[in-house]
């Protein structure tokens, strides 16, 4: 296409504009999938930090929580126990993985472990309760 200016001819070529409008809208396109990038990242660390591993040997009558004639209600009174003092234990589950302890000391193990995950920073206070981390 060409157009006259003051006696001038301009060859007047639209497919450079159309190209830069293109690379304008991928260029913002591209700018907001980089800014996006690290809130995706920043997910998968947090939920990584709220899966760690920990167990608790079950006693005859030291647990924190007072004792449980069953797993279902050691998981119960420990997850009470333990919501109440601010740390959620998810996955919670008690079986009996060994046998127990022949003897009459209130800290003999009955056989039942109390496994579950926490978020890394309720570590130390699970520690302190005699809990292990896995």
């Amino acid at each position: 296409m060409q157009r006259r200016q003051g006696g001038v001819a301009l060859a007047i070529n639209h497919q450079p504009i159309a190209a830069m409008k293109t690379t304008a809208v991928l260029g913002r396109l591209l700018g907001s999938l980089l800014l996006l990038a690290p809130l995706g990242a920043c997910e998968k660390d947090d939920d990584a930090k709220a899966n760690v591993g920990v167990a608790y040997a079950q006693t005859y009558c030291l647990d924190w929580w007072g004792g449980a004639a069953s797993p279902e209600e050691l998981v119960a009174k420990a997850t009470s126990y333990l919501q109440q003092r601010g740390i959620s234990l998810t996955n919670a589950r008690a079986a009996t993985e060994r046998p127990a302890e022949v003897c009459n000391a209130c800290s003999c193990k009955s056989g039942v472990i109390l496994r579950g995950s926490v978020r890394e920073q309720d570590v130390p206070a699970l520690l302190e309760l005699g809990f292990e981390r896995q």
